[in-house]
């Protein structure tokens, strides 16, 4: 679920970043009627499967492109886990691999990527090789 999270944080970077805009405030609205979304209609995946793919509200199309990422994203950060079965490992490469996807998604869009998705991305790789190299268990 934390992966599925983060790829809907990740859809809001993806759209507002290149804009220019702040990917914290204001929260997510609908784009048709502007009506914020709620925390129970913010659920990944299952709030659009349980809306039917569409605004609670004005009843307008929610793209088919939100649960998708989102789905994606949950299932990137959980496969360092059943592959490595190690906690650290599971979790550096996890991050690294979320922040090398929305890196490139967004060199894509605008040929530029926020510095908190290096720093993930480098942070990620880091603590990856100081365990391989040092052959520590955690």
């Amino acid at each position: 679920m934390w992966g599925a999270c983060l790829g809907s944080f990740l859809n809001v970077v993806f759209y507002r970043y290149p804009l220019g805009l702040s990917v914290v405030r204001p929260g997510s609205a609908c784009p048709n009627c502007k009506t914020p979304i709620a925390a129970y209609d913010n659920v990944p995946v299952l709030a659009w499967l349980w809306l039917r793919g569409s605004c609670r509200h004005c009843k307008a199309p929610i793209s088919i492109r939100y649960p998708i990422y989102e789905a994606c994203f949950g299932l990137l950060f959980a496969l360092p886990y059943f592959v490595h079965k190690e906690p650290i490992t599971g979790l550096s490469l996890a991050l690294w691999s979320l922040c090398a996807v929305a890196i490139l998604v967004l060199l894509l869009r605008c040929a530029r990527a926020p510095i908190y998705l290096w720093i993930g991305l480098v942070g990620g790789l880091a603590v990856y090789l100081f365990k391989l190299i040092h052959g520590i268990d955690m």
